[in-house]
């Protein structure tokens, strides 16, 4: 009879056991799905805004590089997660940046080094639209993703 109830037990709290590691198993799958759609829309949400200056650029035609270096500024300030905002010629390269401190060593970078960037620009030019890249390695050191919007 003890054999028994042992046995029972085991298999009782090897049972409970199992459905409390289902169960916590559920719930990290559930918030870290619910971080992941928090963190795509956040993201959506940061590549419309920037879609705007560009939607605004477009409308308006090219401003000259005082008003455009404002509105970037201005933008800035709204965003304070953005690192710099660039304006990149039609060969790719960087012809200015907000703010220049910290960011020199992008000046007259070529866009399309590196693999990831060349895709994204690649990219963002066939669907006219902004594109967010994938993490790259930034020349200002540490890594971000770009906000890729053609003109």
């Amino acid at each position: 009879v003890f054999i028994v109830f042992l046995t029972v037990t085991l298999l009782v709290w090897r049972a409970y056991i199992s459905s409390s590691h289902q169960l916590r198993v559920e719930v990290l799958t559930s918030r870290a799905n619910s971080l992941t759609d928090l963190v795509e829309r956040s993201a959506q949400e940061h590549v419309q805004a920037i879609s705007r200056i560009g939607k605004r650029w477009t409308s308006q035609g090219k401003p000259s590089r005082e008003h455009g270096e404002q509105d970037a500024t201005t933008y800035l300030a709204d965003y304070p997660w953005l690192q710099a905002i660039e304006w990149v010629d039609s060969t790719n390269r960087v012809q200015w940046i907000v703010p220049l401190q910290s960011n020199e060593q992008a000046i007259g970078l070529n866009l399309t080094f590196e693999g990831r960037r060349a895709k994204a620009m690649k990219l963002a030019q066939e669907r006219n639209q902004a594109v967010l890249s994938r993490t790259v390695d930034l020349v200002q050191g540490g890594s971000g993703m770009l906000i890729l919007v053609p003109l």
